[in-house]
């Protein structure tokens, strides 16, 4: 890779800190390979090794970068801290490069680097949570009004102005909340490039579901898409981070069929946005579809969340649109009919409960949730009984 930039070379890392009042900038077309970064000078060529790069895109402080704009031409700048030999002993010092270029060649640079020396040594991946990986999903797929994103953040809205000025300030989005080539670029490595505003060139017939996901599923992971109007996102999300991908306020669900041992379940929310959901886990969308199908029984859609390990009373309340008080009630009947735990974890008699649900569901006598206690299937109707005389209701 090859991009025309300022750049000043050699630069001690306390002065970077510390700011400088002698920025001695240099100009030219700098060089990139898998050897390192290829500087030009007086005498040709001088190469910073890539194994020597420790951290790239360091924070720099408002003094130094005012001086990089007070006599420099270029818009945006970035740091780069790798180890040289020192010049009085046989030791090894830490000193700094620092580019000066357009935007475009900042995300350039960034991004090349990400894929060379790894997104471990990236300065400002490491500030990033999973609340602004989510965030920037949702902005990139064009959700960008506070109150629409809040119900996102169990309508937080502090939170979600507070996570757009850190976006906003790390360089990743707009004062619009529009994406720029940065964000784009960490969305595109986080959730592969999935990301896009034309379906057509990925997807010939307009339908995203014709993709083939099997070969993108891993173990302990959903395969997520996100489709609205004309935009698309997916990638891959682990199963305890899934719901916070999914909105409270949902319109309807739909299982699909098995595919390539692949299970589909297709969500429609009241955003007017389509999620799909791939996995090899069977059981786990079983369960999603239930804890979310508002016909279901509450008392098998609590048993639903507690199984895919959301636990949190407060959320649970909120997603069956019930008051925490009553919830309470519920699972200590549950909990007294012995079909949870103390702490909120399915027993036995649990799985079993929800297990003929799940069959039922997938039209099948299968037991699809497999347990330890042998004895305890062979007494499922006085559990049964136990269960309609504790709660109530429940069929």
């Amino acid at each position: 890779m090859e991009t025309d930039a300022y750049f000043l070379p050699d630069v001690p890392q306390m002065l970077t800190v510390l700011g400088s009042n002698d920025l001695n900038w240099k100009h030219g077309t700098v060089t990139f390979d898998d050897k390192g970064i290829w500087l030009p000078s007086t005498d040709g060529w001088e190469l910073i090794p890539t194994k020597a790069i420790e951290i790239v895109g360091r924070k720099l402080p408002p003094t130094f970068l005012n001086k990089v704009k007070a006599t420099c031409d270029a818009p945006e700048s970035i740091a780069i801290d790798y180890q040289k030999k020192s010049f009085f002993s046989s030791r090894y010092i830490t000193t700094s490069l620092v580019f000066a270029a357009e935007e475009e060649s900042i995300t350039a640079i960034r991004h090349y680097f990400n894929k060379e020396v790894g997104l471990q040594k990236d300065a400002i991946l490491q500030e990033l949570n999973n609340e602004h990986l989510k965030m920037l999903l949702l902005l990139a797929k064009g959700i960008n009004r506070t109150k629409m994103l809040a119900t996102m953040f169990d309508n937080k809205e502090l939170l979600v102005k507070k996570l757009l000025k850190q976006l906003i300030s790390m360089g990743f989005i707009d004062e619009s909340a529009n994406l720029k080539p940065r964000g784009m670029t960490y969305i595109n490595e986080f959730f592969g490039e999935h990301t896009q505003t034309n379906k057509e060139s990925d997807f010939p017939d307009g339908d995203p579901e014709k993709t083939c996901v099997s070969g993108k599923l891993t173990e302990g992971n959903v395969w997520i898409e996100h489709s609205r109007n004309g935009s698309f996102v997916s990638g891959n999300v682990s199963n305890s981070d899934l719901f916070a991908f999914i909105p409270v306020e949902i319109q309807s669900v739909k299982m699909g069929e098995m595919n390539e041992n692949t299970q589909n379940l297709t969500i429609y929310t009241a955003m007017e946005t389509k999620i799909n959901l791939h996995s090899k886990d069977r059981v786990l969308l079983s369960a999603i579809y239930i804890a979310l199908e508002r016909t279901c029984e509450p008392y098998y859609r609590i048993l639903s969340f507690l199984y895919t390990g959301n636990t949190d009373e407060e959320k649970i309340a909120t997603r069956l649109a019930i008051p925490l008080q009553r919830l309470n009630g519920m699972i200590n009947n549950l909990k007294n009919g012995g079909y949870i735990g103390f702490d909120n974890t399915l027993l036995s008699s649990g799985f079993d409960k929800l297990n003929l649900q799940i069959s039922k569901i997938n039209n099948s006598s299968t037991s699809y949730i497999k347990h330890s206690s042998k004895q305890k299937d062979l007494n499922r109707e006085s559990e049964r009984k136990k269960l309609l005389e504790k709660i109530g209701g429940i069929q």
